[in-house]
């Protein structure tokens, strides 16, 4: 009933310890990344610590045993050696790649990456997997400035952003890099996350990728704490509107932009993507704002405004653009102008003339993978690094035009 011995954990002999902190100590070396920090706070090195050494009590956080014979441990003369180890980068685990590279704290083991990088994915409702959203719009933006040029970007009426949703690609360009950037989506704009990201730091946080980003930090004291809204174009980008566009019939072109405009009102998001909104959702006109409650820039009431935008454009880029996905690259290839647009859905009952070349529909997204790159030799594709649908078709019009295989 009294106090525990603990000097029955370190034999007497030569202090080498017990059976269960052996035990311990070797759980302790087979996982290598236990809790453990930087003097910054940030995880980091591991020590495994070997119980012979001195002072502390043995447990789960690879501590030592105290001796209750701390002679024994004086005549040692020394304690043992300390291994130190480092845990593995989750993100090169993940991805395989890792943007710190070898500067990293923490350890790239080509043998650990799995032969396909990414850890397993949970299903949703029991069905669809989910993958990680997030990063998808900064990894596109660092694509398109690397593959054109921010001075590209800022010529003209800037870039358009087709099917941006709740517009976090714009945002960032606007806001990271001083890139004019309209948003053409029939959903109202959300931009409050991303304000608030803003002007935590968020977006200059990580030191590798502060090149990418011109404009400087929200902390500053030289910069406004407003953040600048991107355009928003409340229609639809698909053939009805761009036909009288790519025929120069401007009263054709704001007739279609009208209707487009009434039927962007007219529908809501599903989980089957763009579909008529219900009476009783309608409710009344849904205006694009942002945190503060102002309305977001908008070019909705004059079509010889949004005429001249879309023929003074720089670049097309469209992240999962669904049904526009076809018309963001027509767009680019008709005005010989940069794209990127990384396709995702297929939308095939929605588009059944959709016809590879060798006659065979289109039913599956590597189907419309090859359909879209069909449709111009001076098309390019290349990879993202982000999970689930990451490959992006690209124009660059100062590229070479690359002879038929």
């Amino acid at each position: 009933g009294g106090a525990p011995d603990e000097s029955r954990h370190v034999s007497r002999i030569w202090g080498l310890p017990c059976k269960c902190c052996a035990a311990q100590l070797s759980a302790l070396e087979a996982r290598p990344r236990a809790n453990a920090a930087f003097p910054d706070g940030r995880p980091g090195l591991v020590s495994v610590v070997d119980p012979r050494g001195s002072g502390g009590k043995a447990g789960a956080d690879g501590g030592t045993c105290s001796s209750a014979n701390d002679e024994d441990e004086a005549r040692q003369g020394s304690t043992a050696p300390t291994d130190t180890v480092r845990p593995s980068c989750r993100h090169f685990l993940r991805m395989g790649t890792c943007l710190y590279g070898d500067d990293c704290k923490f350890a790239h083991d080509a043998d650990s990456v799995p032969p396909q990088p990414g850890v397993p994915k949970r299903r949703w409702g029991g069905r669809r997997l989910v993958v990680r959203k997030s990063g998808k719009a900064g990894a596109l933006r660092r694509f398109v400035l690397d593959t054109f040029g921010e001075d590209t970007l800022r010529k003209g009426e800037g870039v358009l952003d087709v099917a941006g949703g709740n517009g976090e690609l714009a945002f960032q360009l606007v806001n990271l890099n001083g890139v004019r950037t309209t948003v053409i989506d029939p959903r109202p704009l959300r931009i409050d996350r991303f304000v608030q990201k803003w002007r935590w730091g968020v977006y200059h946080d990580t030191a590798p990728l502060q090149r990418y980003n011109s404009e400087a930090s929200p902390c500053s004291a030289s910069v406004d704490d407003a953040a600048r809204a991107p355009g928003h174009l409340r229609a639809f980008l698909d053939a009805e509107l761009l036909d009288p566009f790519f025929q120069r019939d401007s009263a054709g072109f704001r007739q279609a932009l009208d209707r487009s405009r009434c039927r962007a009102r007219e529908v809501a998001w599903t989980s089957k993507g763009i579909e008529a909104a219900k009476a009783r959702e309608l409710g009344g006109e849904l205006d694009s704002i942002d945190c503060e409650g102002s309305k977001l820039k908008s070019i909705n009431d004059d079509g010889g405004a949004v005429e001249h935008l879309l023929r003074g454009l720089s670049c097309v880029v469209g992240l999962h653009p669904d049904q526009a996905a076809g018309a963001a690259l027509d767009l680019a290839l008709a005005l010989d102008i940069p794209a990127a647009v990384v396709p995702c859905c297929v939308y095939a009952v929605e588009f059944p003339g959709r016809h590879l070349p060798c006659g065979k529909p289109v039913r599956s997204p590597e189907e419309l993978f090859a359909w879209l790159l069909a449709k111009s030799p001076r098309l390019q594709e290349a990879t993202l690094p982000f999970e689930g649908r990451n490959r992006v078709i690209f124009f660059d019009p100062r590229a070479p035009v690359q002879p038929p295989p």
